[in-house]
C-alpha cells in the first residue's frame, strides 16, 4: 500500500499558492481544501483564481484544476507558470 500525502488548507483565498499533485483527490467546500495523493507523485504549484461565468465559455489555462462554482464564480487552481 503506497504512502499518502495529505495537504490541508483551512482557508483558501484568491491568489494563494498551493503545492499538490495534479492527480490529487481534492475536496473543496468553498473555504478550505483537502488534497490526498501518493507521496511519490510529482507536485506542481498552483494559484487560486476565480472567473465570473455567464453565457460565454470560460477559458482556463492548460493543466488547471477546477474546484467548483462558489457564489456564482468558477474557482480554479491555475499552474503558477501559466498565471498572469
Amino acid at each position: 500500500m503506497p504512502s499518502l500525502k495529505v495537504v490541508e488548507k483551512q482557508q483558501l483565498d484568491l491568489f494563494d499558492e498551493v503545492v499538490l499533485s495534479p492527480n490529487a483527490k481534492i475536496e473543496h467546500d468553498g473555504d478550505g481544501l483537502t488534497a490526498v495523493y501518493p507521496c511519490n507523485d510529482d507536485e506542481n504549484t498552483y494559484v487560486v483564481a476565480e472567473f465570473s461565468h455567464g453565457d460565454e465559455p470560460i477559458e482556463v489555462p492548460k493543466n488547471s484544476i477546477v474546484l467548483g462554482v462558489f457564489n456564482g464564480d468558477l474557482r480554479v487552481l491555475i499552474p503558477r507558470e501559466a498565471y498572469s
